[in-house]
């Protein structure tokens, strides 16, 4: 969306940065693409890890933060069948992904309590 380019075109640039490109370096080139607007980063899995969100707060000296939490049943449901259909890990269960819901709202609480 930033570049306004095919499927093809954003594949061939995300190759050009390489195997070993550090993922902040992409976070900068996408913030140095989204001129003055606003970069938000919604995915869950990078919430998952206090680690991943340390990083970020350093990388970035601006950020600004939003821990939105969705109900459980909703999240979970949804969880599965991405699981399920997308990724096709037919053994995921409801409570293995109940377990990442928890730890994924842990962790952001963890870090968002390193805020204040």
């Amino acid at each position: 969306e930033l570049s306004a380019s095919s499927a093809a075109a954003a594949r061939a640039r995300i190759a050009r940065f390489g195997a070993d490109c550090p993922t902040w370096r992409v976070y900068q080139a996408l913030q140095r693409m989204s001129g003055p607007r606003m970069l938000v980063d919604k995915t869950p899995a990078n919430a998952s890890h206090v680690s991943f969100m340390r990083r970020a707060r350093e990388t970035f000296e601006h950020a600004r933060y939003i821990h939105l939490i969705r109900h459980p049943y909703a999240c979970i449901s949804s969880g599965l069948q991405m699981f399920r259909d997308f990724l096709d890990v037919s053994e995921t269960t409801w409570a293995m992904v109940e377990q990442s819901w928890v730890d994924t709202n842990r962790a952001c609480d963890e870090f968002m309590a390193e805020l204040r």
